[in-house]
């Protein structure tokens, strides 16, 4: 990851076990701003990133471009769940679509008075495509990204994997490990 005294930024909180152990691996100064769209979720992970100390925010909101709000996908198995895309009917039996607030990368940094270099991760089901592609200026001041790729929603869509890292490159970092489907991506300096 970053440096250990710079914020970063975790996109897709889930249950908080990365929360956790990134939090544990940041100076008790550094900021740790999780975002995480699924409202069943938000305070476990709240009580699993707070036992490691430090200063650490969890907001409920959805990665997206465009819009205020999004329509979200809530399924039965909680870690697989996303921002719903086209027409929407629910994946399975146990899944519901809810709205929930949405924000960009860029807004979330804005918000939250982080206006130099930070570290992100990033565990999106797919969103991570769009993140790439609409928010150049914001990921300018990323000095590493550690994302993890979600193939299925990027065929979907049209893209492909490559594609994707294309649009890594593009903004300006270097992949430095590629392991299954997880990226560790640097600024290029």
């Amino acid at each position: 990851m970053a440096a250990p005294d710079l914020p970063v930024i975790e996109l897709g909180g889930s249950y908080g076990i990365v929360s956790h152990t990134i939090r544990k691996h940041l100076d008790d100064d550094a900021r740790l701003i999780v975002l995480e769209a699924n409202p069943d979720l938000v305070d476990i992970c709240k009580d699993n990133v707070a036992k490691a100390g430090g200063k650490t925010e969890v907001v409920q909101a959805a990665l997206a471009y465009g819009r205020d709000k999004v329509r979200f996908t809530v399924t039965s198995g909680l870690h697989t769940s996303h921002v719903t895309t086209g027409a929407g009917a629910a994946d399975d039996a146990g899944s519901r679509e809810i709205e929930v607030p949405a924000m960009t990368l860029a807004t979330l940094l804005a918000d939250k008075g982080i206006d130099g270099s930070y570290g992100l991760v990033c565990d999106i089901e797919g969103g991570e495509f769009d993140l790439f592609l609409n928010d150049a200026e914001a990921l300018a001041r990323c000095a590493m990204a550690i994302v993890e790729l979600h193939p299925d929603p990027f065929v979907r869509r049209g893209e492909s994997t490559s594609a994707f890292l294309e649009h890594v490159r593009a903004a300006g970092f270097e992949i430095v490990e590629v392991m299954a489907n997880v990226i560790a991506a640097r600024r290029i300096t």
